[in-house]
């Protein structure tokens, strides 16, 4: 399989990876089993902002592809959300889209240079979006920690983005390999973060850690 990421994801750029015969036999099982073929090309509504996923299917020379654009919104069939799903899980695209236990393992197989900034900006992302293995992993390797991110993590170091992640742990891990250690504008960025979204868990981690909250 080929992936491309251009903007929001862990990984840009095109990679490449494989996907076991077992997957690809369940995949299309589930195109079958939900008609694919017989449903609309495109489910778009008026929503501005949102996002399109696009899959397509070929099957013995017929190919249908479905457009999603909110499509719950205009009666688009549930299934069609779920086999979106089924491809990211059985495809193992989560390694590059947000970061997993398969992200570093991936890029290295590829002769990724884990010291380089690009190796920062994919830190970062997984720090805001990914799980704790891809960030663990990508500090064992050495990824910078200082490096500033991309897309919705623009200009923020992988400290203050680690502040939307759902699992505390990553912050943790990034305060203990010394991320933003002696950048004190970083700390109190990623406090007022933590303050303004609520995560008092978080917020408490980094007041420890040297952070000061702004008074207004």
């Amino acid at each position: 399989m080929t992936y491309t990421g251009k903007r929001d994801v862990a990984v840009s750029g095109i990679h490449q990876g494989t996907i076991s015969r077992q997957a690809v036999e369940r995949l299309v099982t589930q195109f079958r089993d939900a008609d694919f073929f017989s449903f609309d090309g495109r489910y778009t509504s008026n929503f501005s902002d949102g996002t399109t996923y696009t899959i397509s299917i070929s099957i013995d020379g017929q190919t249908h592809s479905v457009i999603d654009y909110d499509g719950p919104r205009v009666g688009m069939p549930l299934v069609i959300s779920r086999l979106e799903r089924a491809v990211d899980e059985y495809s193992g695209a989560n390694r590059w889209v947000r970061g997993d236990h398969e992200t570093v393992p991936s890029l290295r197989a590829e002769g990724f240079d884990f010291k380089s900034e690009a190796a920062g900006l994919v830190l970062t992302a997984a720090a805001g979006r990914g799980d704790v293995d891809a960030v663990r992993d990508l500090i064992q390797a050495s990824a910078p920690l200082e490096v500033k991110g991309l897309g919705m993590f623009d200009h923020d170091p992988p400290l203050r983005a680690a502040v939307t992640n759902p699992d505390p742990e990553v912050l943790r891990l990034l305060v203990e390999a010394g991320a933003s250690k002696d950048d004190a504008a970083a700390k109190n960025a990623a406090a007022d973060l933590a303050k303004r979204i609520d995560r008092p868990d978080i917020l408490e981690m980094l007041l420890r850690y040297g952070a000061q909250l702004r008074v207004n």
